[in-house]
């Protein structure tokens, strides 16, 4: 597949700010630039708005305490701390949160792995404190759901479902994960047994990463975590997923890199592409380099570099990153080119396709209770929905429309 070329606008002077924010080492060269931009005209309620919209206000905040105070209005600095207190707050209860979860979860004879959250913090920056994060992201088995809902009710978590068991494992089949909430305090779980969605078609090594996992420090706890080349294939997936439009993205991977000097890169490469996930990968690589100075060996800008598709990937990323347009990535119900040229191969990105196009997803598990005998029946509903039902009442619409003008 050639690439074609994708125009990359230039960024923002706030963006420029939080790009600097980001990096996992501040150099001389670094301040220098900080100061310069910061001391220029800066429209201050934006930069904030967009630290907070890419997730990075500590980070930011951490940045320009230290390199710059003298330069930010004093209004700035204490929204920015007082967001950076509740951050800290917050995040220090969803530690302990994540810690009695995962005693429950022990206490049923069920191992979970945490991914992303606190884990990440602490393991990438070094500070619970300095990354951002809503929920609370672990990996169970597929066989431990029932067991997990049940020690998530106990925990007071709203697990109650008015649908069928059928309908639910159609629904978790299809998206590899749940998401449950407690409203005291207002916390957010999401128990995942894959890392995405079934329409992704990737082939994760789910078995491999379950006995490559070791035990980890978290704030003096010792919890299971993935291995270092793990964390970075689920990183890459995650933000694939997402299409890279926030920039904290990048940043976990540039700051999990610095932290993690001595990784097996072949390994990592090598594990990418026996999962066929290695463009995805290679796209977070690339971006940490090129977007937050991240240092890579020669044998990943090597494997970018032979693959055009890499460079496209990277270069719409970096795009959609400075733009203020996105907020989000769209559904898993609609093609997306990013999604599918991340895929590996002409094999993959077919099944990427046949699976978006043709695999039910929860609205259409959530349509009708079918009995387990004729589960199979959701891929008529979706294809009836989809293609017949939804067209037709397309038509009709525009039809009452043209009436309506015409009268």
């Amino acid at each position: 597949m050639t690439s074609a070329p994708v125009h990359v606008p230039a960024a923002s002077v706030e963006f420029q700010v939080l790009r600097l924010s980001a990096q996992p080492v501040a150099s001389d060269a670094t301040r220098v630039d900080l100061r310069a931009i910061v001391g220029g005209a800066l429209d201050w309620p934006l930069l904030v708005g967009e630290a907070r919209r890419h997730h990075l206000t500590p980070l930011l905040h951490r940045t320009l305490a230290d390199g710059c105070p003298d330069l930010v209005p004093p209004p700035v600095l204490e929204a920015l701390q007082a967001d950076c207190t509740r951050i800290r707050t917050r995040n220090q209860l969803l530690l302990q949160e994540l810690v009695g979860i995962l005693g429950a979860l022990e206490a049923r004879g069920v191992r979970a792995i945490p991914f992303k959250g606190p884990l990440l913090a602490v393991e990438a920056y070094g500070d619970v404190g300095l990354r951002m994060f809503t929920d609370l992201d672990f990996l169970i088995r597929p066989m431990d759901i029932w067991k997990t809902l049940d020690a998530l009710r106990e925990r007071g978590y709203g697990v109650e479902s008015r649908f069928t068991r059928v309908q639910l494992a159609g629904t978790w089949r299809a998206l590899g994960e749940d998401l449950f909430r407690r409203r005291d305090p207002q916390v957010t779980v999401e128990p995942h047994w894959a890392f995405t969605p079934d329409r992704m078609a990737v082939a994760v090594d789910y078995p491999g990463l379950w006995q490559r996992a070791r035990p980890r420090d978290l704030d003096g706890h010792t919890v299971l975590g993935l291995s270092p080349e793990d964390t970075l294939i689920a990183l890459s997936l995650h933000a694939a997923k997402e299409r890279w439009w926030r920039l904290n993205w990048v940043a976990d991977v540039a700051a999990f890199l610095h932290s993690n000097g001595r990784l097996e890169w072949e390994e990592l490469l090598a594990r990418a592409h026996a999962q066929r996930c290695r463009r995805m990968v290679l796209t977070a690589l690339l971006l940490a380099q090129g977007v937050l100075g991240a240092p890579l060996p020669p044998v990943v800008t090597r494997a970018a570099a032979a693959d055009r598709s890499v460079r496209w990937l990277v270069e719409s990323a970096r795009r959609r990153l400075v733009s203020r347009g996105e907020r989000s990535a769209p559904g898993f119900d609609r093609l997306s080119l990013f999604r599918l040229r991340a895929h590996d191969g002409p094999r993959r990105q077919l099944s990427y396709v046949t699976r978006t196009l043709l695999r039910p997803n929860p609205r259409h598990y959530e349509m009708v209770a079918l009995p387990a005998w004729c589960a199979f029946g959701y891929y008529g509903v979706k294809l009836g929905h989809d293609y017949v039902m939804l067209p037709a009442w397309s038509l009709f619409k525009s039809i009452r429309r043209w009436s309506t003008r015409r009268g």
